[in-house]
């Protein structure tokens, strides 16, 4: 996968951690902390991923979906885990 399709998706997962729930102003502002972290954590699972590190991918990806539970983090989470080779517990992410 060439470098501008890997930023592309660091992008996508950062733009839907962004555009994250946010029912009341005090809900938002006490998520805004988690959502920080989660997509700081987010970006170094898909950076580990890239870099063929796919434990270290699972670990960060997983703690960020925990954090901020999105799609794209739930969906990253489990390709790491195929990667490893841990099918039904990438099966068990899409709930």
């Amino acid at each position: 996968m060439t470098e501008c399709r890997r930023r592309a998706v660091v992008y996508a997962v950062v733009l839907g951690l962004g555009l994250g729930f946010r029912a009341t102003p005090t809900l938002a502002q006490s998520n805004d902390a988690a959502r920080t972290a989660a997509r700081a954590l987010g970006a170094a699972g898909l950076e580990a991923y890239w870099a063929d590190d796919f434990t270290t991918a699972d670990e960060k990806l997983d703690r960020a979906y925990r954090m901020f539970a999105t799609p794209t983090l739930g969906l990253w989470s489990a390709r790491a885990r195929v990667r490893r080779g841990l099918w039904v517990e990438a099966a068990a992410k899409r709930r």
